[in-house]
């Protein structure tokens, strides 16, 4: 390797000194990872300076992890698209890797639609054993990636899962039905970062009207992990 700039001996200009590191490092192995993977936008719940959270949030970290990231995209097909919310979990395999495995139990908050249509904006989900990321599709069509947090039997959107005893971070897959990417599953996900709530997706996968409405339930699900 090349002396650093504190270890030169004789004067060098700064044109020569980056020259001379070119000319070093042409036989080192280039570090390409940064550029496997496009620069996310995320999206932090608002914290109120004023209130502690609650024990069991203090601190808690639950984050997709890039592998679990490459095992989502390369196993999203297996997640049905239906006219209802569908669902499915990563599960380490003894050997290296993760199965995309269904839910013990999946229960669709659904109601009746334009056109007759039956339609899911939640679903219930029951982890399957030794689940450790968790997936769904929303509808296309249907407020992109913005979640219900209203409906449903939790009070905390798709980030539910991030709040109970064992933390599942939650995958949103979407197909959307028109503009930019149709046709072509689109990911991001919900995770929970030293007890503040976020949302993370590839930039320039979200719409604005996408961005404020999940800024608006982040911070409405965060104000209910409190004491």
């Amino acid at each position: 390797m090349g002396q650093t700039w504190k270890e030169m001996t004789k004067p060098m200009s700064l044109e020569e000194y980056a020259d001379s590191q070119v000319r070093d490092n042409l036989d080192q192995p280039m570090d390409l990872s940064a550029l496997a993977e496009p620069p996310w936008e995320t999206i932090y719940a608002t914290v109120d300076p004023n209130r502690s959270l609650r024990d069991d949030i203090q601190g808690r970290t639950s984050v997709y992890t890039q592998p679990a990231i490459d095992a989502l995209r390369a196993s999203a097909g297996e997640i049905p698209v239906e006219r209802y919310e569908t669902a499915g979990f990563l599960v380490p395999r003894s050997g290296g890797g993760y199965d995309m495995t269904p839910p013990i139990e999946s229960k669709p908050f659904s109601r009746l639609g334009r056109h007759g249509i039956t339609e899911s904006d939640h679903v219930r989900l029951t982890p399957p054993p030794g689940a450790q990321f968790g997936a769904h599709r929303h509808i296309a069509g249907k407020n992109g990636f913005a979640d219900h947090i209203n409906t449903g039997p939790t009070p905390y959107g798709d980030s539910g899962l991030l709040t109970g005893v064992q933390p599942i971070p939650m995958a949103t897959i979407l197909r959307r039905s028109q503009g930019a990417g149709r046709g072509e599953d689109q990911f991001g996900v919900h995770e929970i970062f030293n007890g503040r709530l976020r949302f993370r997706a590839p930039y320039g996968t979200l719409t604005d009207e996408e961005r404020d409405a999940i800024q608006k339930n982040r911070d409405e699900a965060q104000s209910k992990l409190y004491k």
